[in-house]
C-alpha cells in the first residue's frame, strides 16, 4: 500500500478553506449576535417605556383624584350655602305674608326684602 502524504498545497488549501468556514462563522455569530443585541435592546427600551408610561398614568390619576376631591368639597361648600339661602328666603316669605297689613313705611322694608330674596333666588341658580 501506498502511503498518501499531502502535500504543501494541499495542505495551504486546507487551511484556506478553515481559515474562510471560521471567518463565515465568525460572521454567522456575529450575525446572530448583532440580532441578539438589537432584540434585548429593544426589549430594554420597551419595559423603560412601559415603566414611564405607568409613572405618568399614575401621576394622571392622582391629578385626578385631587380634582374629585376638590370638586367634591365644593359641592358639599355650595350645597350647605343653597340649604341656607333656602331657609332665608321661606323665612323672608313668611316676613311677607304676615306683613300684608302693616303700615307704609313697614311696606317699603318688605319690598326690599322681596328683592334681596329675588336677588338670592338669582344667586342660587347661578350657582346650580
Amino acid at each position: 500500500m501506498k502511503a498518501t502524504m499531502k502535500s504543501p498545497c494541499t495542505k495551504r488549501l486546507k487551511l484556506k478553506c478553515d481559515i474562510l468556514l471560521s471567518h463565515y462563522a465568525f460572521k454567522v455569530n456575529l450575525r446572530r449576535y448583532d440580532k441578539e443585541r438589537k432584540r434585548i435592546t429593544r426589549l430594554l427600551q420597551n419595559r423603560v417605556s412601559a415603566h414611564q408610561a405607568r409613572v405618568r398614568k399614575s401621576a394622571y390619576m392622582s391629578t385626578l383624584e385631587d380634582d374629585r376631591r376638590d370638586i367634591k368639597d365644593r359641592l358639599a361648600e355650595m350645597e350647605g350655602k343653597i340649604k341656607t339661602l333656602e331657609k332665608e328666603n321661606v323665612m323672608l316669605r313668611h316676613v311677607v305674608k304676615n306683613a300684608t297689613h302693616c303700615k307704609p313705611w313697614l311696606r317699603a322694608v318688605i319690598v326690599e326684602l322681596c328683592d334681596e330674596v329675588a336677588r338670592l333666588e338669582r344667586r342660587v341658580q347661578d350657582m346650580i
